[in-house]
């Protein structure tokens, strides 16, 4: 099972970067709009969340002309690729954690896009996390217009828990707090 891992990873990293060069001998081709894309990979992302309103992206990386393989569809998307991360509340309504996200875009439109697993496991964590190298600085604003910061709510609550769970001193507890509540005004 582990050779078969490496061997997907080694054939998308390998797939990412033969794309690449492909673009790179295209020279009469445009560059996409990349605000545009992001827009698209969000708005998809979104639409496959349980409280689309609470997504939270992360944008480290940019998009990569290439192919992205599926494992169960034994289907290749061609185009521009990316992966991110996004945070968003469950059935519960808490937040999952980061999560690797995958979306692969053709003329502005998303062909393909996965959200992986909250466990970290799974076939879009694992080949998002080891084609990091692959992917080139984010060619957009990375502050999302869509992402929200949390709440002063939120962020005392994620104190509180911090200070209960002994991370936190009661006058470190204080001293964030005031800074919270005075930054709020």
């Amino acid at each position: 099972m582990a050779k078969a891992g490496l061997f997907l990873s080694v054939f998308l990293v390998f797939s990412i970067v033969a794309g690449k060069a492909s673009a790179q001998e295209a020279q009469s081709v445009a560059e996409p709009d990349f605000d545009a894309m992001k827009s698209a990979a969000e708005n998809k992302i979104r639409s496959k969340l349980v409280d689309p309103s609470s997504a939270q992206f992360e944008w480290p990386h940019g998009f990569i002309e290439g192919t992205w393989p599926t494992i169960l569809k034994k289907v290749k998307y061609d185009g521009w690729i990316t992966c991110g991360k996004v945070n968003a509340r469950n059935r519960m309504g808490g937040y999952t954690g980061l999560t690797y996200f995958v979306a692969v875009l053709s003329n502005n439109s998303v062909v393909y896009a996965d959200i992986g697993s909250a466990d970290g496991r799974g076939w879009t964590n694992q080949s998002c996390a080891r084609s990091t190298s692959v992917f080139p600085s984010p060619q957009f604003a990375v502050a999302s217009e869509g992402s929200k910061s949390l709440s002063i709510a939120d962020e005392l609550s994620k104190l509180a828990e911090l200070r209960q769970q002994g991370v936190l001193t009661d006058e470190e507890f204080q001293t964030q707090k005031q800074r919270l509540l005075s930054n709020g005004e």
